[in-house]
């Protein structure tokens, strides 16, 4: 058992989940735990404890997303390391993550050592991925603009209806515009994802999380 007393909140909509980290984090770590099943709970418990460590899913059944929630956090608790333990493991996600300058990230389907392993590395200030997190951030490669697409409120509607296998024709009655302009959007989906055809397409924004 590590023996540093530390404050480590937990939030996931899960109490299944929950209940499986305060066991393993009691088991592993002297450590004072605050559950949260959403992010009012979290909030309450970060402004009135002194909290280190903060484990985060990021799929929440909440008005916001966990994304949001490290936003917040990060901007009014800058000494709050971050862990996100979830299984949302898209590029598109992970880049965001990165950006934010998480901390520790460790997918679910992890064994339970590697939150172990996260939790000791941000107590000493290093950043801890998994192996799994590590393979995908080797393709985040900056040069690379497919993982900077940027796409109008139009296109994002487009793409998830063209996910459901929606053709140009029911996506123009469904949006009420011509044919035409939906064409025009498609053809510009395909031009910003550097594909040839619908079906690459919803591949690669599956890869990325674009399609959801």
């Amino acid at each position: 058992m590590n023996k540093k007393s530390f404050n480590i909140a937990l939030l996931d909509d899960h109490p299944l989940i929950l209940k499986a980290l305060n066991d393993f984090i009691s088991e592993n770590f002297s450590a004072n735990i605050f559950s949260a099943i959403n992010s009012t709970e979290l909030y309450y418990i970060i402004n009135t404890n002194k909290i280190d460590i903060l484990i985060t899913d990021i799929e929440l059944k909440d008005d916001i997303s966990g994304i949001e929630v490290i936003e917040k956090v990060k901007s009014k608790n800058k000494t709050v390391k971050i862990i996100s333990f979830t299984n949302v493991s898209s590029l598109y996600t992970i880049k965001k993550l990165v950006n934010l300058h998480i901390d520790g990230l460790v997918f679910k389907n992890c064994d339970l050592s590697e939150l172990s392993n996260a939790i000791e590395s941000v107590q000493c200030d290093k950043k801890y991925f998994c192996p799994e997190a590590k393979d995908t951030l080797a393709e985040l490669n900056p040069d690379k603009c497919e993982h900077d697409i940027h796409l109008t409120k139009r296109e994002s509607e487009i793409l998830k209806i063209l996910h459901k296998g929606f053709t140009s024709s029911q996506i123009s009655k469904k949006l009420c515009i011509s044919k035409d302009t939906v064409n025009s959007h498609r053809k510009n989906l395909l031009l910003k994802f550097s594909v040839k055809n619908i079906a690459e397409l919803i591949a690669k924004a599956n890869k990325f999380g674009l399609s959801d």
